[in-house]
């Protein structure tokens, strides 16, 4: 009698886990997407804002994890958000406006071209001079020939790449010294997807889907996330295709000027 009850016994617990592991199958379902920015369609309008076509369409999908992804850091220092600088020489009372190159620069390199192109443009003869101190992260710029002083009230400045505050006009001196530290760097990026947009910026006019760790400018590198990033759809969605767009916390697009990005997805089915 202990012998058939050991045996059914043994028979519940075997129908019990394999009753268990067919509903964690049927509630749980999982699909791994290796999402590739080369792999985009046509619709796209860059590697940084793509649309990846799937092969299939997954049914019912109620959460959505980012397990890792591969980033280059080629977001230029200098672009066309940021390259117009202008300043006043006291000497001549005139105003220049220069265009600066675009590119990746570090501090050194940034105040070095800004002294060149201004030196270069000058009206009145002067001569510039740029420098970084790693010590306080800050530039300093000095002329000789005269007093000057920068102005950032005109559009797609680069005050925040020199240290200044926007939208102001300093007093002239000899030598002009960044109020504030320079990170030119760019540390971190949102990515926005058709998967879901849970988290906000705090003043809740930016939503992102993760938020993403960058590499230093001119590398690439490989991240693994945690589970801090997960989040869970509140609907049930069907995916046939994959959107993605990387930004700033601006809401504008991030220019990586045609590197390309891989994402592994983890997609799970109710």
């Amino acid at each position: 009698m202990w012998k058939n009850r050991n045996k059914c016994n043994l028979v519940y617990l075997l129908i019990f886990y394999y009753i268990e592991l067919l509903y964690n199958k049927m509630v749980h379902q999982k699909h791994y997407l290796i999402v590739d920015s080369t792999d985009r369609s046509t619709l796209s309008n860059s590697s940084s804002d793509f649309i990846v076509e799937l092969p299939r369409v997954y049914h019912h999908i109620v959460r959505v994890n980012l397990l890792s992804y591969t980033v280059s850091n080629s977001i230029y220092t200098i672009d066309s958000r940021n390259d117009q600088l202008k300043f006043y020489e006291d000497i001549g009372f005139s105003y220049t406006t220069i265009s600066l190159t675009h590119g990746i620069y570090n501090g050194s390199t940034l105040a070095t071209h800004i002294a060149s192109v201004m030196t270069t443009n000058t009206a009145n003869y002067y001569t510039y001079v740029g420098a970084y101190s790693s010590t306080t992260l800050k530039m300093t710029f000095t002329a000789t020939g005269g007093d000057f002083h920068f102005d950032f009230t005109n559009s797609n400045n680069s005050h925040l790449q020199m240290g200044f505050d926007n939208n102001s006009a300093l007093a002239s001196a000899s030598s002009q010294v960044s109020p504030n530290v320079i990170r030119l760097d760019n540390p971190y990026c949102l990515l926005q997807s058709n998967l879901g947009n849970h988290l906000r910026s705090t003043s809740d006019s930016v939503s992102c889907s993760f938020m993403l760790q960058l590499p230093s400018s001119g590398s690439s590198e490989t991240f693994t996330l945690n589970k801090t990033y997960d989040f869970d759809n509140d609907i049930n969605m069907n995916v046939n295709q994959i959107e993605i767009r990387l930004k700033d916390i601006n809401n504008k697009t991030l220019n990586f000027n045609g590197s390309d990005s891989t994402f592994l997805f983890e997609l799970i089915e109710r």
